[in-house]
């Protein structure tokens, strides 16, 4: 009996349904799949679905079957379109992505988040090994990937005793490779302390959108950094959109935390307030962004960048003042400077500089202290304004001090 012959993902409902049928027929788990997952598309609900996957394992995922569990899975008929790929403590990540990749499912996979799950402060993942299993069965159908921390990820402050934290609990190895795979078109970095990722010889001949998630990126001294050398020599010709939280670094007196790595803190409103430390207790001391993003903005000119997104500083004179001295790509058409310390003192800035927003499309200023009212006489500027009052900048390192 000759096999069905399986259609193109984006081909018609009665096509894959009748493809379902001879899949039933002839004992393949996939054809129930294809069912119960046109049925979720419909609007029904995933508990069957995963059920079904769960009993039928590993002959829907060969030998990935046997850690279902590591795997969060998006599917599209009988095949995966996203997956998310939890490495814990003791894990094989080399294992966990060459099995999963291998499987015929991953045939149509659009997405892969590779992300490392620390269940402790001594814990160290190393996703390096995983990385480089994606690289090589990276698959032909995807184009985007991400790098996670998920503690990072939970998190919304960074504290050291030093002003060089911690090694973070997950490193992700060199992303040169990666980078270089032609048809990878958006990377994001989750992370804790951004100057421990390796951003050097990139060369990302695909990539259209770069998003760096990091709990510290900016501080007083020794402009430019590092981390803003590494990135302004990234060679990415065609990329359209440039994300990062410019996360400063504030002293804080925090004794009580000493060597934490990530902050436990759910949220801000937990953790101790700057806001509220005097002149001996703790302070930022601003940052030169002029200089800080100078070699960083002048990459950015060279591409055709539609979007920029800085975001989350809290030295918010200074970075407007950059803008202004380096300017803004040509071919810009969105600016976000969500969740920042801007204020409405500075809104006279956006007016008295119409020249530089003239070609935005859209000048995005989520949660930040700008009132409405104030906010409501930028819409003269030109561009659209999407704005929401906030409370300032969210994302920080602190450094620990008695």
């Amino acid at each position: 009996m000759t096999s069905p012959t399986q259609p193109p993902l984006d081909a018609p409902d009665d096509q894959w349904l009748v493809y379902a049928d001879a899949l039933q027929e002839a004992g393949d788990p996939r054809g129930e799949l294809i069912a119960l997952n046109h049925d979720v598309e419909k609007g029904g609900a995933t508990q069957q679905r995963d059920a079904f996957v769960k009993q039928h394992a590993e002959a829907l995922l060969g030998a990935a079957g046997a850690h279902l569990q590591a795997y969060g899975l998006d599917w599209r008929r009988c095949l995966v379109t996203r997956a998310a790929i939890r490495v814990g403590p003791g894990d094989d990540a080399a294992l966990l992505v060459g099995g999963l990749l291998g499987s015929p499912t991953a045939a149509g996979i659009g997405a892969i988040e590779l992300v490392g799950v620390a269940q402790g402060d001594d814990d160290r993942i190393d996703l390096s090994p995983g990385v480089a299993a994606i690289v090589k069965q990276y698959p032909a159908s995807c184009t985007s990937v991400a790098l996670v921390d998920e503690r990072a990820r939970q998190s919304q402050s960074l504290i050291s005793r030093d002003y060089d934290p911690d090694t973070n609990l997950v490193s992700f190895g060199s992303l040169a490779e990666l980078a270089a795979v032609p048809h990878l078109e958006r990377l994001q970095i989750v992370t804790a302390d951004t100057y421990q990722t390796d951003f050097r010889e990139i060369q990302a001949p695909g990539l259209r959108s770069f998003v760096l998630h990091g709990l510290r990126f900016a501080q007083a001294y020794d402009t430019p950094s590092d981390l803003t050398q590494q990135l302004s020599s990234i060679q990415w010709p065609g990329l359209e959109e440039f994300e990062a939280r410019l996360a400063e670094t504030f002293t804080a007196s925090v004794p009580d935390e000493t060597g934490a790595y990530v902050a436990v803190y759910a949220n801000m409103d937990d953790a101790p307030d700057p806001e509220e430390y005097g002149e001996e207790d703790g302070w930022n001391e601003g940052v030169d962004y002029s200089q800080e993003l100078a070699p960083l903005l002048e990459n950015l000119k060279q591409t055709p960048l539609k979007r920029l997104a800085l975001t989350s500083f809290d030295s918010a004179q200074q970075l407007l003042d950059a803008l202004k001295t380096h300017g803004l790509p040509a071919t810009l058409e969105e600016l976000d400077l969500s969740d920042s310390s801007l204020t409405s003192d500075h809104v006279s800035f956006f007016l008295e500089n119409k020249e530089l927003f003239a070609g935005l499309k859209r000048l995005v200023l989520k949660g930040t202290a700008i009132d409405e009212e104030t906010a409501a006489t930028l819409q003269t500027l030109g561009p659209e304004i999407q704005h929401t009052p906030g409370g300032g900048a969210v994302y920080r390192f602190l450094v620990g001090m008695e």
